[in-house]
């Protein structure tokens, strides 16, 4: 979705940023309108046992997954504690976050997306009613492998569930290739208030991860698109469409699900580290929501020191749970653990 005109910033007041009204629940009521299934899930579980104590689902047009699971717990007297925000993190200069939609607006994948994967029979539009997915909850021990896998690599938890994922997953999905882009939400809570609290607050921004390599290369992927500001510019970008309507919004919408198809292999999404008061076994795992342009979508969560791991696929990439769950099975493998 691309825009020529330059974003809008937050008016300082008394040395703090005005909150940014939510506007970006507007999107996904426009892709539940063209056919999809925008909320989110997420299910209490035991260590070692498949069947969830509990589950929940909240409308991507209320929350993000971090907002999401927040309501969530809150609804249901949880106490805990979520990640930090990004204090240390300001908002750049005007002409830095224009030069960022820009690249944004810019960014093409480094090569095009083949997908051996994909439902011929499905037709754009046609509503959404099945999700296929598959998730494991680790064991503490077992989260402290993969932990201490990431630090022996020198590179971020995310940055070495997400090299893993590329390497075990993305073959059986697409066309060799040296790399593919994936949707990674950065949270801008810190940097940028959002009114409600729990609403919208990320920015998904593209990150071309190199594929062959090893986990170093995929951190610095991660760091470079950090560094370019692309979340400040998808976060702009967005906004400034959505303040102008509605309407607006479903035009760049639809614009996009019609020549996407997809630019992204989906979404990588780290909800980070939580902790609350659950007894000791129990962790929760979060579905995502992939979309026809983003099919599959890969969500990992700690909760009291247990990561959990799910994957969810669009319709249009996958049929059956089992089908996904063999994926989620390739990707434990890469990480050399199970439940």
């Amino acid at each position: 979705m691309s825009v020529a005109t330059a974003p809008t910033v937050p008016v300082v007041v008394a040395g703090r940023p005005r909150p940014t009204p939510h506007r970006l629940g507007m999107l996904f009521e426009i892709l539940e309108e063209m056919g999809e299934d925008p909320t989110f899930t997420f299910e209490l579980a035991r260590v070692g046992e498949a069947t969830p104590l509990a589950r929940a689902e909240i409308h991507h047009a209320e929350s993000d997954g971090h907002g999401g699971l927040s309501r969530v717990l809150t609804r249901r007297g949880v106490a805990f504690e979520s990640p930090r925000p990004r204090t240390g993190e300001t908002a750049p200069p005007l002409h830095e976050r224009v030069r960022a939609v820009v690249r944004v607006a810019r960014h093409r994948g480094a090569e095009p997306l083949v997908l051996r994967r994909r439902d011929t029979a499905w037709v754009r539009g046609t509503k959404v009613t099945a999700r296929p997915g598959a998730g494991t909850l680790l064991s503490a021990s077992a989260t402290a492998r993969v932990v201490g896998a990431a630090k022996a690599a020198g590179v971020s938890v995310g940055a070495h569930l997400l090299h893993a994922l590329t390497e075990a997953v993305v073959p059986l999905l697409a066309e060799p290739g040296r790399s593919v882009t994936w949707g990674v939400p950065v949270n801008m809570r810190g940097p940028v208030q959002v009114e409600p609290a729990e609403a919208n607050a990320s920015s998904i921004m593209p990150v071309d991860v190199p594929r062959g390599g090893d986990a170093r290369a995929v951190h610095d992927a991660l760091q470079r698109a950090l560094a370019a500001k692309l979340h400040w510019g998808k976060w702009d970008q967005l906004n400034l469409i959505a303040r102008l309507g509605k309407r607006f919004l479903k035009k760049k919408v639809e614009h996009y699900y019609r020549t996407a198809d997809p630019a992204r292999i989906g979404v990588f999404s780290n909800v980070g580290a939580w902790t609350g008061r659950t007894d000791d076994d129990l962790g929760i795992l979060a579905y995502g929501v992939p979309a026809f342009t983003d099919p599959l979508f890969a969500t990992v969560l700690t909760w009291n020191g247990k990561l959990a791991l799910t994957l969810r696929a669009h319709p249009s990439l996958a049929t059956s749970d089992g089908e996904v769950a063999g994926w989620r099975d390739a990707w434990l493998a890469k990480l050399e653990v199970t439940a």
